[in-house]
């Protein structure tokens, strides 16, 4: 796929971690992938595709790039046990604990963290790794910090952190999140999927 190439000539550019021409072909592919799970693969095999996405997440100080490449690891990985596998095997689980903490404040970023979080949850291993290293600690305390007044975010978050519900119990409970999961059932009377995705996500607390 012409994009997927596209991507490896701007990361390889002295500025490309930060280049808005990155960010744009990356939201190319996180539109052509989602849901396509053909295009998906294409990128996937691109040669040092997968493994320059924990680069740019760690090293790229641009919003747009990193909303960007979140969203593509997503829209590439989940639903898919090997691509799954290989998001895991080059380290972008790594690096959404530092992701979180430079850019929780962004709705838009701490949903797509959310979204692959969720999706990697459905390991045990990972699962426990995100209670384990802080980042679950840290999606909660963004959401709590930052996003309780935005409708979205605050049934999204809810959502997706009921995979965690397994497995990782103990560690919803002591950040509080039936708490927040109730401000926002308050907050927002009548938002449908926030009624539903909060008492979904208490009924296991």
């Amino acid at each position: 796929m012409l994009f997927s190439k596209k991507c490896m000539r701007e990361v390889s550019e002295e500025d490309g971690f930060d280049n808005l021409a990155l960010a744009q072909s990356y939201n190319t592919l996180w539109a052509l992938c989602t849901g396509n799970g053909q295009n998906a693969e294409v990128v996937h095999g691109t040669p040092g595709f997968m493994e320059a996405l924990p680069k740019v997440l760690e090293q790229s100080n641009s919003e747009a790039v990193v909303l960007a490449c979140v969203g593509i690891s997503g829209s590439v990985c989940v639903k898919s046990p090997e691509r799954r596998e290989t998001m895991a095997k080059v380290g972008v689980p790594e690096k959404l604990l530092a992701v979180l903490k430079r850019f929780g404040y962004h709705p838009h970023i701490i949903i797509q963290v959310a979204i692959v979080m969720m999706d990697l949850a459905q390991s045990d291993k990972w699962e426990a790794h995100f209670a384990q290293n802080g980042t679950l600690k840290c999606l909660i305390e963004s959401w709590r910090d930052y996003h309780l007044e935005n409708r979205v975010v605050s049934y999204t978050i809810p959502d997706k952190l009921y995979n965690f519900t397994f497995g990782q119990k103990s560690t919803l409970i002591a950040c509080n999140t039936g708490d927040l999961a109730r401000k926002c059932l308050e907050r927002f009377p009548d938002c449908v999927p926030m009624q539903k995705f909060c008492n979904d996500l208490l009924g296991r607390l």
